[in-house]
Order: structure tokens, then sequence, then C-alpha cells
């Protein structure tokens, strides 16, 4: 009897044993889940606690923040009424909860931010193709502006050529500034991109080229200086008006009305004024500086004075009669190198 009730006991003794070390297995990982949960829970709450603070005090918040505190005092009255949970250990799982949260919305941010970023190198590429275009523009206009000019100084050479002159607008620039080169960004340009610095260059160059053209182009006289006129008589030989015998005509006769305003037709000095009933009658020369000099003759009224510089489309007088003249006109002369030309070419050029 004493040894089947041994036998017995120490069965017993084995199988309790295991069913107790079942038990505190199952007990150690029920603790462990439910600590994954209360983490899981605390981030919970956490996120709670930054959306309330958030909500405003509005209308249609409230009832959204009233329900978000209901949770909240929910998930609060569960981990007090658990009071056996290693608060350390539960610690550590909220922090490896939000490390992984925050891998997650880091992910999630890096692929919106790449699609933003492909977004807006979409967005600069138009900008470059934009930019591209309006360069093109500024330069075309350029371009145009100087052709004009251009076109303007050969159809005067023509003129000129027949006296065995040329005027070379590139030797005969009043700019004072004697520097020059093509313009060339820097290695810390904000134009990174070769097409874009190599179109600004090109733009540059050319409004270079436009403002000089423009600066010699002021002190040419190019233009009529008479708004309203007819042509009476032309450069050359002619039959004289008075003697009726072929004579050299040293300008052009521009019929007008008596009073019409005269205007100089580019930047210059006036060397000259004279009050006289006989030749020329009342006369004004401008001296141009560039081998250019203008002169105008039978003037009704004379505006300016000997020594005074004037600017390009300034009325010197008015059309008249003086001198020896058979009507209200304007004798017009242009001499280059002090050599008469033909003004003609020089009143039908434009420069715009």
């Amino acid at each position: 009897a004493f040894g089947v009730w041994n036998t017995h006991s120490y069965y017993m003794y084995n199988k309790s044993d295991k069913l107790i070390t079942t038990k505190d297995r199952q007990l150690v990982e029920t603790r462990d889940a439910y600590v994954d949960l209360m983490s899981d829970f605390a981030v919970i709450r956490k996120n709670i606690d930054s959306v309330m603070s958030s909500v405003n005090n509005s209308k249609s918040n409230k009832n959204y923040k009233h329900q978000a505190k209901v949770v909240k005092d929910k998930l609060e009255q569960f981990a007090s009424e658990n009071d056996w949970v290693d608060n350390k250990k539960l610690s550590n799982k909220m922090i490896i909860s939000e490390v992984l949260l925050q891998r997650d919305i880091a992910s999630s941010e890096r692929d919106e931010l790449r699609e933003i970023i492909k977004d807006l190198e979409l967005a600069i590429e138009d900008i470059k193709a934009a930019e591209m275009a309006v360069f093109a523009k500024v330069e075309s206009i350029a371009s145009k502006e100087v052709d004009k000019i251009k076109k303007a100084f050969s159809k005067i050479n023509v003129p000129l050529k027949k006296k065995g002159l040329y005027f070379n607008p590139l030797a005969n620039s009043k700019n004072k500034k004697a520097i020059g080169g093509p313009y060339i960004p820097t290695p810390h340009s904000k134009f990174q991109d070769k097409k874009i610095n190599d179109k600004v260059s090109s733009i540059f160059n050319k409004a270079d080229d436009l403002e000089y053209y423009r600066d010699v182009v002021q002190y040419v006289p190019i233009g009529k200086p008479v708004w309203s006129y007819w042509i009476t008589s032309k450069f050359g030989v002619r039959t004289d008006p008075f003697k009726k015998s072929k004579a050299t005509h040293k300008g052009i006769d521009l019929a007008s009305r008596t009073g019409n305003k005269i205007k100089s037709m580019a930047k210059g000095k006036v060397i000259k004024t004279q009050h006289s009933n006989r030749g020329y009658g009342n006369l004004v020369i401008v001296d141009h500086g560039n081998g250019f000099k203008t002169k105008y003759a039978h003037l009704n009224k004379i505006y300016v004075k000997k020594g005074q510089y004037l600017q390009s489309n300034t009325a010197i007088g008015e059309v008249g009669s003086t001198g020896r003249s058979t009507g209200p006109h304007l004798h017009y002369e242009i001499l280059y190198q002090n050599k008469p030309v033909d003004p003609l070419p020089f009143i039908q050029a434009k420069t715009s």
C-alpha cells in the first residue's frame, strides 16, 4: 500500500509541476501580449491628445472632440485598473511602437516628397522652356532693331559712295565708355543651365550691339527735318530758278508752309547762325561731330544760338523764304567730310 501511494504521489507531483510550468508560460505570454496591446493603446492615447489639442472650439468640431475625449477616458481607465503591468517594459514597448510609427510616417512622407520633387522638376522644365521663349523673343527684337539701323546706314552710304566716301558706324561711335566684350556668366551664376547661359550671353551681345548702334545713330541726320513737305528741287545739277541756266544744287528744296517747324534730326552743336536777305537767307549750320554737318537755309525765324548743343528732334526754326528764294521752303544740305551729299536717302531712311 505504501509503494502504491508513493508511486501515485510521485506521478501527481510531476503532473502538477508540468501543469504549473505550462500555466506560468501562458501567463507570461499573455502578459507580454497585453503589454504590446497597452503600448499600442498608449500610442493611440497620445495621438488622441494631439488631435484634441489641434481641434478648435468651433461648433462643427465639438462633437468630434467629445467622442475623442470618451475614447481617451476609457483608455486611461483601462490602464489604471491593471497596475500590475511593468511600467518600464510598457515604456520600452511604447518607444518601439512610436519609432515604427515614425518610420512608417517618414516612408510615406518620403514617397510624397518624391512626387512633389517630380512635380517641381516638371515645373522647372516648363519655366526653363518659358524663359527660353522669352529670351528668344528679346533677342529677336534686339536683332530687328539693329538690322533696321544697319539698313538705314546702308541706305545713306549710297550717296556717300558716289563721292568716294563711306560712313563706318563701327568707327564713329560717340560712346565714351571704351570697354566691352561678350557677357559670360560666372561659375556661381544662378543660370546653371548651359542652354540658358548661352542664350543669356547671346542676348547681352545683341543688347550691347543695339545700345552701340542706337548711340551712333543719334549723331547721324536720318529723317525728315520738316514733317509736311513736297520736293521742288533735288540734289545735283538743275536749272537755276533765277538765271534759267544749268547750275549745281548742293542740297534739296523742301517746300512747306511758312511757319512750319524745322527740326534737327540728330544731336549736334550749332556752329553758325546767320540773318541775311541774300544767298542762303537766314541760315543755321549744325555740326554732328562724326563727319556730318547739316545746313538749314531760307528760315523765317531762328530758334537757336551759335554754340548751343542740340538733342535729336530739336526745333531750330521755321520754314520761310528769306534770301535767294522764290517761295517758302527749306533748303536742306548734308555734308560728310565737308563734301555735300544727296540728302534724299537720309530723309527716306528709317530706324524705327
